[in-house]
């Protein structure tokens, strides 16, 4: 059976995942394992709906390394010709024109309000550790929040998807056995929630 999901919030995702379940296998809301973060089923549904606070703690590790990061792709030194300067162009003061000298000043790339769209997987590989789970997800977040730090405004789309042939796990044949999901955790217009957006990207019982 192929299958793909859409979800336009995570309130409607939310309601969908916690119904109860109609599968035959139900392992993943049996027992906790540390896998999945330690936690057990309940335990996933409540820091899902509450958010995990100290997914902070790792996204601030990478905080200020993709701020300046980010901001630099921002803020541009722009040359500028002028009759006094950092530094002298040789070409200019040979053919005697006066503004000889160049200065550098600051020009901001002036695209404030514009909406980058981020779609971030959430498949792993069973052989994936969370402490590589929840590394790689505190960087995304960090992203994210400098991005949105900047001035632009960032969709954020989370995407799992899988299939039950190991052959077929590329993505390159969904045909058979293949399920995918897409979930907006953040529309564009929306707040940054960091502590939703920490469970969703960076906490294993996401995968739940």
């Amino acid at each position: 059976m192929n299958k793909h999901l859409v979800f336009e919030d995570l309130h409607e995702f939310w309601q969908y995942s916690f119904r109860e379940s109609s599968a035959y296998n139900k392992e993943s809301r049996i027992y906790a394992n540390h896998w999945s973060g330690g936690l057990d089923w309940n335990e996933s549904k409540r820091l899902a709906l509450m958010g995990w606070q100290k997914g902070l703690v790792e996204i601030d590790k990478f905080q200020a390394t993709v701020n300046d990061l980010i901001t630099s792709k921002i803020v541009r030194h722009k040359p500028v010709y002028a009759v006094a300067g950092n530094y002298i162009d040789i070409g200019n003061y040979l053919s005697n024109n006066p503004e000889c000298f160049i200065t550098k000043e600051y020009d901001e790339n002036n695209q404030k309000g514009k909406i980058i769209t981020i779609v971030c997987s959430i498949s792993f590989s069973a052989g994936i550790s969370p402490e590589i789970i929840i590394q790689r997800g505190a960087m995304i977040c960090s992203l994210i929040d400098a991005i949105e730090y900047a001035g632009y405004r960032a969709e954020v789309v989370c995407n799992e998807a899988s299939s039950n042939s190991p052959w077929d796990r590329d993505g390159n044949n969904k045909e058979v056995g293949w399920f995918e999901i897409d979930v907006t955790i953040k529309k564009a217009n929306q707040p940054l929630n960091r502590i939703e957006l920490a469970f969703c990207l960076a906490h294993p019982a996401m995968l739940r």
